[in-house]
């Protein structure tokens, strides 16, 4: 009988080597798992090892950080760290690795061993080790003077335009580099040429590379390097460029001129890994991708497809369903895909895909909480980051259980799934006609299409896996000891709380809550109190509705809490093409009624706003109290997301997850 994804699960050689599938991981999350180590510890070495034993045939592992070279006359590399332009952080001298981490290094004894025993790790399941080259360059070197105006990430170094002898130094620097990983054990490197974000990527710019020697032409210092790291490590050693399919901006390289480029590339570089033209659309959420059509890598490597070019391609950026994917590569689209957030949200995402169950994966929220400096985490995998110790935090399941669970919300229906899958039998009482909790609103707003997604996946897997769900039921401390169950999961959530601000209390004064699905009823202009991430995303909804949207907020930015690596910027380009959306900053509310709202701007000066209807975004008030209640209606008793701490999604399934892992 023919798999469900048998391209997707089918082998590929490239070079002298073998993949045992079609899916590739990139090196993501590193700063969830190292410490300040200057090796890889025991923790990113476990989750690389899970990451080959789930399917994937190529890890990407964090290579070594830059280390000063006196050729380029410097002192050290960078770090992020706290404080400075880009939102909460500046740079320092340091490491790219970023706070958190420790500065990796490749040429110690005792480094190069936690490197190879990181290698063999993911060797045992069959697959290929990859380092990644991402941030091992000088970065006081620019290749031409840098347009007027030019947008730099990084920190505020200073920099020069290279020299040819530089140049030719980096090129053995970074296949030395290289040869070290293959020594060590490392089956391929990758090299970092995406998002006009490195020399390498700045190379093949028309912008960022206007020299007239021999590294002028755009492909020169790419293929020297590709050379030489071949001659170094042999044919074997696998090569996989991270590049843009195009470049951003007018006079940048176009996708038929990168396929001119690939094809100079051919018997060079082993694998194309394609990725967006910036680092946003790169790392896709709600705002910027849809759920209806694939990631705009696809027609990268398709265009390097339809031209012949020997060199597999793996687009990356937004890709998980694997039906999707499989259709893909069925229809010769791409060879590989390349993909990260697939394996963090779910760690049994290659085990379902080989055993046909696509709609059993955890689908991603997009919201890149992986992808952050430090407190990396993932929403919907409340396993993330403990795979090293997980066996001893949890204890093997005994005999069958009767649970309850009281909420039919996130958390209520995570803890359901979770009890379900130990093996226990599980009821779930919920007093009102649906399930979802607060994840309703995702029905309403277009840019909550991965929530929404999230919410349809666990109420489809309370059906799959046998949970006995009673709707329209408010269950009752009395009615649970009446049933006799073992246990009771309360999750019963929290209710929406006001402001401490005079006027807020008044009963025509609105919350979040009351205004997804009901935007039509609210008039032409709404005013909303509180710039939080719930209140900026509550003013969007009303302004893609139709809505006149007046914000105010305390700070001097809007959704200072909401994720700021790559989150953000998609959020604030949303905001920005929308007219319709005001935002009074720097405003401390003093006063509100159902039609207007009184405040102090920085100056001192007192400014009174009226609308249609005012919404008042005060946080939630947890149901501990309703909660406890439930005490004693068991033997043991749990209370999970947020009627025991209101937090987000992440709370909800940590919570719960906890919780059935102790019945």
């Amino acid at each position: 009988m023919a798999k469900r994804y048998q391209n997707l699960l089918s082998p590929i050689q490239v070079g002298g080597r073998l993949l045992k599938s079609r899916l590739l991981v990139t090196r993501a999350v590193s700063g969830a798992f190292q410490g300040d180590e200057n090796y890889p510890g025991e923790a990113m070495i476990s989750h690389m090892a899970q990451l080959a034993r789930s399917g994937a045939a190529i890890v990407t592992c964090q290579g070594a950080d830059w280390k000063a070279d006196p050729f380029f006359g410097e002192s050290g590399g960078f770090s992020p760290g706290p404080g400075g332009p880009m939102g909460p952080d500046t740079w320092g001298i340091g490491s790219f690795a970023g706070p958190g981490m420790g500065n990796l290094e490749a040429e110690t004894r005792g480094c190069k061993l936690y490197y190879s025993h990181m290698a063999d790790e993911i060797h045992f399941y069959g697959s290929l080790a990859s380092a990644s080259m991402m941030g091992i360059e000088p970065h006081t070197l620019t290749l031409s003077e840098e347009p007027a105006g030019m947008p730099r990430m990084g920190p505020p170094v200073k920099t020069h335009v290279a020299s040819t002898e530089e140049l030719d130094h980096l090129v053995e620097l970074l296949a030395q580099k290289a040869s070290a990983f293959h020594q060590m054990g490392f089956d391929m490197v990758c090299m970092y040429m995406s998002y006009g974000n490195s020399l390498l990527a700045k190379s093949l710019s028309p912008i960022h590379n206007r020299r007239t020697d021999k590294y002028g032409e755009k492909t020169a210092l790419t293929r020297a390097v590709f050379s030489r790291i071949k001659e170094l490590c042999g044919a074997d050693f696998l090569i996989e460029a991270q590049v843009s399919g195009e470049e951003k901006g007018p006079g940048g390289y176009t996708l038929e001129d990168f396929v001119s480029y690939a094809r100079q590339w051919e018997g060079m570089v082993d694998i194309l890994q394609f990725r967006a033209p910036d680092m946003d659309d790169a790392h896709p959420t709600g705002w910027n991708s849809s759920p209806d059509e694939p990631p705009m890598t696809l027609r990268y490597a398709r265009a390097v497809k339809e031209a012949g070019i020997r060199i597999l391609t793996a687009p990356n950026g937004g890709f998980q369903d694997p039906d999707a994917m499989e259709e893909y590569i069925a229809n010769g689209w791409t060879d590989l895909i390349a993909v990260a957030r697939a394996f963090i949200c779910d760690p049994d995402y290659g085990d379902k895909l080989r055993e046909g169950r696509g709609e059993d994966v955890v689908p991603c929220l997009r919201c890149n909480r992986c992808h952050c400096r430090d407190n990396v985490i993932c929403y919907v995998n409340p396993q993330m980051g403990l795979e090293h110790k997980i066996e001893r935090m949890i204890p093997a399941a005994s005999e069958p259980k009767s649970v309850a669970v009281v909420g039919g919300g996130p958390a209520g229906m995570w803890a359901a799934r979770a009890c379900a899958l130990r093996g226990h039998r599980v009821e779930l009482f919920e007093k009102s006609d649906h399930l979802g909790g607060q994840m309703f609103h995702a029905d309403y707003a277009d840019f909550k299409w991965p929530l929404r997604r999230f919410k349809d996946y666990l109420i489809g897997q309370m059906d799959r896996l046998g949970v006995t769900v009673h709707l329209g039921t408010a269950a009752t401390p009395e009615l649970l000891a009446d049933r006799g169950f073992d246990a009771v999961i309360a999750a019963l959530g929290a209710v929406p709380a006001k402001p401490p601000i005079p006027g807020a209390e008044l009963p025509g004064v609105l919350t979040p809550l009351d205004v997804f699905g009901k935007a039509e009823t609210l008039g032409r202009h709404v005013i909303v109190v509180g710039g939080s991430e719930t209140g900026t995303e509550t003013a969007v909804y009303l302004a893609r509705a139709g809505h006149q949207v007046t914000i105010l907020t305390r700070r001097p930015r809007l959704a200072t809490d909401a994720q700021f690596s790559h989150y953000y910027g998609c959020l604030e380009h949303a905001m920005r093409a929308l007219p319709e959306l005001e935002t009074v900053a720097k405003a401390a509310t003093i006063s509100m009624t159902e039609r207007s709202v009184t405040y102090r701007d920085e100056d001192g000066q007192t400014h009174t706003v009226t609308g249609d209807a005012v919404v008042a975004c005060g946080g939630m008030a947890p149901l501990q109290t309703e909660a406890v209640a439930f005490d004693r209606a068991a033997d043991r008793f749990f209370a999970v997301g947020d009627c025991s701490r209101v937090g987000n999604i992440h709370t909800c399934t940590r919570s719960a997850f906890s919780a059935a892992a102790q019945i």
